[in-house]
């Protein structure tokens, strides 16, 4: 990958006034792109800051092309770099593509984004593009904190990309509640850590509880990953079409009476309260953002009454994926494993699907099945796992530093 494309090297750069023509520069791209992609593309969308009228921004033309699933594109590769455009992976995300075209002058002049449909970079691409679109004042105080940014430090990128990131951040968490409120007709938040802590103990769930629906309002702790939140909110939104259509109540019966049945089938804690319909129609569907626009009517009923499709280790894996770590994988160390004292370079965080492990040092915890550890960065600490072994999932920041 072209030492261009790494957001961190410290280099000039600049910005420029909105230009309508970079929706013709985009339109002639799109009908290239869909030449070169043809049937293998979904959708082809203009996005980032020049997709935005009014938007002050670097003349770089960003395009979504959205796949049904990624593979090699050996022919699109060939094609493209035919075209003048080279190309790296997973520079945006895990399991993406990237083709770009440099100007005479080393910097870039388009991003052609290749993401597998319903990736969270393409729904975060285009929710973010269409809040903008739709709050204009929005779009302003973003245009105007860039231009300040880059009259500060004019010949520094990674710091203008640092400064406007708090900002990138509480328009994203404010983008996503208004995508699904404008989706789902609307509900009401109440702050419940305590109440979802007991809960979590009461029902065994091991702090997995983030949220719980009750129409119209979703009880929710403060202690969910940023970019996790929607798809939690989504999945309650997806109770709340469950309790209208058995009047509130008879879903709430219907709860208790599956509850009951997988105790009485020996599952207890966590596998009694995902092997429910509604759990698992809403786990299935949860980080699907449009799904209830195309949701039939009782689905946890006649999908999901006896089929049991969520694999909680897939899902944990996602939710880490989602939560940006570019390294996650499943790992198993044997009876009374013991790691030295070590610190970690970047984020780490555990996820234990069956035994347990505790720290010691700079970290006093044991950690055991469906339980998360996130390990600062920097603590020294050790780790001993328990008799019968640990397996994990693990997300990291730095390849190797688990």
């Amino acid at each position: 990958m072209s030492k261009e494309l790494d957001k961190n090297i410290k280099r000039k750069y600049s910005l420029s006034e909105y230009d309508p023509n970079w929706v013709n520069k985009f339109n002639s791209i799109k009908d290239f792109l869909s030449n070169v992609f043809g049937d293998k593309a979904i959708k082809i969308e203009h996005v980032g800051s020049t997709s935005i009228p009014g938007m002050k921004a670097k003349p770089l033309i960003d395009i979504l092309v959205v796949v049904g699933k990624m593979e090699d594109f050996s022919v699109q590769k060939e094609q493209m770099i035919k075209a003048g455009y080279e190309w790296g992976e997973n520079y945006i995300a895990p399991n993406t593509l990237l083709f770009f075209r440099l100007g005479s002058d080393g910097d870039k002049l388009e991003n052609i984004h290749v993401v597998k449909s319903g990736a969270p970079k393409e729904r975060q691409f285009l929710i973010m593009r269409d809040y903008f679109r739709s709050h204009p004042q929005k779009a302003k105080e973003y245009s105007d904190l860039k231009e300040k940014n880059v009259t500060l430090h004019p010949e520094d990128y990674p710091m203008y990309r640092a400064l406007k990131a708090p900002f990138l951040e509480k328009m994203e968490a404010e983008a996503y509640a208004w995508f699904l409120k404008k989706n789902s007709g609307g509900y009401i938040e109440i702050s419940a850590n305590k109440f979802l802590y007991w809960y979590s103990k009461l029902t065994g769930t091991h702090g997995n509880a983030k949220m719980m629906a009750f129409y119209p309002f979703i009880f929710m702790t403060t202690k969910i990953h940023p970019k996790m939140r929607p798809y939690f909110i989504n999945h309650e939104l997806i109770h709340f079409a469950q309790q209208k259509e058995l009047l509130i109540i008879g879903a709430w019966v219907l709860h208790i009476v599956e509850w009951v049945r997988n105790l009485f089938l020996g599952k207890t804690g966590m596998d009694a309260y995902l092997c429910r319909s509604t759990e698992q129609e809403a786990y299935d569907n949860m980080f699907d953002l449009e799904y209830l626009t195309k949701r039939k009517h009782y689905t946890h009923i006649k999908k999901y009454w006896n089929k049991k499709p969520v694999a909680w280790k897939e899902y944990l894996k996602k939710v880490l994926e989602t939560e940006g770590y570019p390294i996650v994988y499943e790992w198993k160390d044997e009876p009374n494993t013991k790691y030295e004292n070590h610190s970690h370079k970047g984020k780490v965080s555990f996820i234990v699907l069956d035994g347990e492990v505790t720290f010691s040092g700079g970290i006093q915890k044991t950690v055991k099945k469906n339980e998360r550890i996130d390990v600062p960065v920097g603590i020294e600490h050790t780790a001993l796992v328990g008799l019968k072994g640990c397996t994990y999932i693990v997300g990291q920041e730095i390849e190797g530093d688990a």
